[in-house]
């Protein structure tokens, strides 16, 4: 056991036990959709995005944060083995879907044309 708390990342940094225990709870999620067909992952995220968009309120914002929860789950788990310009793309995505929730929950924030 003491092994593992000086367990490294695949870019030589120390990994957190909170990095540890992600990874090992998330582990049995991610195996059982890797198992799904390519394309299911992808549309069930983009129907959650629309429904996000056109739906009513209460129930767009549960859908967009359920896809913000998702991608920036995905980003943490990803972090360590991505390069600077993935990192970017995926702080990206996460703040482009923060700033959609709050766009959602504040009525008259953007102004109609």
């Amino acid at each position: 056991m003491a092994g593992e708390q000086n367990k490294k990342s695949d870019q030589g940094a120390p990994v957190s036990p909170l990095r540890k225990e992600v990874e090992r709870v998330s582990r049995p999620l991610l195996v059982r959709l890797s198992s799904l067909p390519k394309f299911v992952v992808p549309i069930f995220t983009i129907a959650l995005l629309a429904i996000g968009v056109l739906a009513p309120t209460v129930i767009g914002v549960i859908a967009l944060v359920l896809v913000l929860l998702w991608m920036g789950w995905l980003a943490y788990l990803s972090w360590p083995a991505v390069g600077t310009g993935p990192k970017l793309m995926r702080l990206a995505t996460v703040a482009l879907l923060a700033i959609a929730v709050v766009v959602r929950l504040v009525p008259g924030i953007v102004p109609s044309a």
